[in-house]
């Protein structure tokens, strides 16, 4: 299924009363006193768009197997979610969405059908129980303009149930008296954003000069307030006040008198406004918001004027550069059901608006050396090696030897080996993917890793009319190596920069040698499952994930496949990519709360879970081989009987796939528990080397130009380290 992405914002503007212009004075700050994540029904992700009437919370998502999902509930109890469906088509996506009037909504919906691959778009009218009231016209073929339908707001008059939309350009488009005709709204301004409320009907707001300046749809001629506190991001209402978001501060702005209230910034609450996804403001002066948070299943947050009740159990702290989705599933479960510790995460991720390069990471090692660690780490985008060369990390082995349910036998060696630093298990992972380079085992003739020579060795074998990658550029190969053999290129325990090195000159060289870039539009351009059922690609480059990688690309290469690596310097071979990655800081003042925290992704039932990835547990990675080897087999996790698919569908072609025999399995887990190397997890390096090296790529500069040019930025980086 194709979605449609959007990111949704709900504007909604008050006056005071009559039409003359009023400006509204900045009043005393009234801060919201905390904030918090709620939870919605398991299944429903990528959220998105957030809606109330006052008393009722609406939040639209995405679920894998039915396509649209829904769930509601009151603003007073938002604690007990419920999810409802909705008689929508599964090939659709909500764009936008507001509440109508008894209890009904509105959707705009975008519709993507593969089997003639067609898009269609429209608004539809619908109550709680999921029944369909009313639906426009294709709103793709009322408009001569494909852009015109590019819609970012949306706005519903609940005392006619007229319904406004306004896309990007911004003019205002309206669906009058359950009408199916969609018609454009006369204005002389470009409107930024519109809303209905009760006591003013339709406004919207221009933004000019640093200000917001909002308009009444009844006459537009006039203005009738005046925002000077910045451009509103997005603006709502409930039925006494406004809310107003200018991307760094909440404002409130009363409907009888006009007075305004700062509330806060975002950043009080450590909140990237990049991540926000919609915004709701509720009757009783709750605001819910849904957030990102740079994961795709995402979160309600509520910010509250009501007193949080004081927790008594203990609190951890995990720090972090960018807080996905597992670590906060991690935390809500914890949270939920441990009595004696409460888990709290602080984004470091903040810092980056104010310095773009390593704002992040250079004020948690600031709080570090101030003595202020968090205790635990997250080190999914951090080195963990650059920490546990200055003694900065607990060692995990003791806690893991005196648990009664986890002992060190019960992971793969070689994942532990590379987390023990000095003997000391620095960090663990919860599951892994392996970096590699696959091809056909006779074309490899037994190579199990690597260097730059070996590949052109291999490719000058073959002969001109066989590249080595399929469709990688310059870029691509530098990534590659970078996050393959940072360790040749960073002395951890010195923090220091070797970029100036022949090798990594050497690396610079052969990634020039690929294309710039890759046009899938021409007319020659083949898929990469084509080229290597051709024989024209050598080789691929994979993140290898799941078995059903493994039985693709031996469907692909039509005989026995080999997985070499990456070729580097220093032969290094397969990564792994990791995935959640958690170690305990020395200064933890609850080490054994920290301990608890970890030690739930490792268990059994959590590992069994895993999906994109490989587990560290062998009891689940056998699981995982076993099954493969059956058409059908019972799984536990979900209690449902999986089939093992027969053929997949890779852009236009269908692959064929077969059960694995012994021979396959074989090779699957020697891979497996044999890689002894993790890529570069720390992708500001990886950025600055690709930013630099553009401008070789370019001509602009020599290549032992650009190698003395990334020296000096990787070695500011890592001073700022610490």
């Amino acid at each position: 299924m194709k979605r449609h992405w959007t990111i949704v914002f709900f504007f909604l503007l008050l006056f005071t009363s009559g039409c003359a212009k009023q400006t509204a004075d900045a009043q005393q700050t009234q801060p919201l006193l905390n904030v918090r994540s709620i939870q919605v029904p398991e299944g429903i992700l990528f959220l998105d768009n957030i809606i109330t009437d006052g008393e009722c919370l609406y939040v639209s998502g995405f679920d894998t197997e039915q396509g649209i999902a829904f769930c509601s509930s009151s603003v007073d109890d938002p604690s007990h979610f419920q999810p409802f469906s909705m008689n929508v088509d599964e090939n659709s996506s909500v764009l936008l969405s507001a509440c109508g009037e008894d209890d009904t909504l509105w959707l705009l919906l975008s519709s993507y059908y593969a089997t003639n691959d067609t898009a269609e778009m429209s608004l539809v009218h619908a109550n709680r129980d999921g029944a369909v009231l009313a639906q426009s016209e294709d709103l793709y073929a009322a408009f001569n303009e494909f852009a015109d339908c590019d819609f970012i707001d949306m706005a519903v008059d609940s005392e006619n149930n007229d319904v406004y939309l306004l896309n990007a350009d911004g003019h205002i488009f309206s669906l009058v008296n359950n009408s199916s005709q969609i018609k454009q709204v006369s204005s002389p301004y470009a409107a930024s954003c519109i809303t209905f409320n009760q006591k003013y009907g339709v406004v919207f707001a221009v933004n000019e000069n640093e200000t917001s300046t909002v308009y009444s749809l009844s006459d537009p001629s006039v203005s009738v307030f005046d925002f000077g506190h910045g451009t509103a991001a997005s603006i709502h209402a409930n039925n006494t006040s406004l809310l107003i978001d200018n991307g760094v501060s909440l404002y409130t702005v009363d409907l009888e008198s006009g007075a305004e209230a700062k509330l806060s910034d975002w950043s009080n609450y450590k909140i990237s406004h990049d991540e926000i996804a919609g915004i709701a403001y509720a009757n009783n002066g709750s605001v819910f918001i849904s957030y990102t948070g740079n994961s795709v299943e995402g979160e309600i947050l509520l910010l509250t004027n009501q007193e949080a009740v004081p927790d008594s159990r203990k609190k951890i702290t995990i720090a972090t550069v960018e807080a996905g989705s597992d670590l906060k599933q991690m935390v809500a479960v914890f949270n939920a059901t441990n009595t004696d510790y409460v888990a709290e995460i602080i984004d470091y991720s903040i810092y980056d608006e104010l310095n773009e390069e390593f704002g992040s990471v250079a004020q948690l090692n600031k709080d570090i050396i101030a003595g202020h660690a968090p205790d635990i780490i997250d080190f999914s985008q951090l080195s963990f090696e650059t920490y546990a060369a200055k003694d900065i990390l607990l060692d995990l082995y003791p806690y893991m030897k005196n648990d009664t349910e986890l002992q060190p036998s019960d992971f793969l060696d070689n994942i532990l080996d590379i987390y023990t630093v000095d003997g000391k298990l620095a960090a663990i992972t919860n599951g892994f993917s392996v970096v590699t380079v696959v091809g056909r085992t006779s074309d490899l003739c037994g190579i199990e890793k690597w260097n730059i020579d070996g590949l052109y060795s291999a490719l000058e074998q073959k002969g001109d009319d066989i590249s080595a990658f399929s469709y990688a550029t310059k870029a691509d190969i530098l990534r590659y190596c970078c996050y393959l053999a940072m360790d040749q290129f960073i002395d951890f325990e010195t923090s220091s920069a070797l970029f100036e090195s022949s090798d990594f000159i050497s690396l610079l060289t052969l990634s020039n040698s690929f294309p710039d870039s890759i046009d899938p539009e021409s007319t020659e351009f083949e898929s990469e499952a084509e080229l290597i059922a051709s024989g024209k690609s050598l080789l691929s480059i994979i993140s290898f994930n799941s078995i059903d990688i493994y039985q693709i690309y031996l469907a692909l290469y039509g005989e026995d496949i080999s997985f070499v690596g990456f070729p580097t310097s220093s032969e290094i071979g397969s990564s792994i990519s990791p995935e959640l990655t958690l170690g305990i800081c020395k200064s933890s003042e609850f080490p054994e709360g920290a301990w608890e925290f970890i030690r739930g992704m490792l268990t059994y039932s959590n590992q069994e879970k895993l999906n994109m990835c490989f587990p560290i547990r062998k009891d689940c990675v056998q699981k995982l081989l076993s099954n493969a080897q059956k058409e059908k087999y019972f799984d536990s996790s979900t209690q449902e009987w999986i089939t093992n698919q027969a053929q997949y569908t890779w852009g236009e072609m269908d692959v064929p796939v077969k059960t694995l025999s012994d021979h396959d399995v074989a090779i699957i887990s020697e891979l497996l528990t044999s890689v002894d190397h993790t890529i570069m997890t720390d992708s500001t390096v990886v950025d600055i080397v690709i930013d630099e090296s553009s401008y070789y790529f370019a001509g602009a500069i020599d290549a032992e130009t650009a190698a003395k040019r990334i020296q000096g930025r990787v070695q500011l980086y890592l001073s700022e380290l610490g």
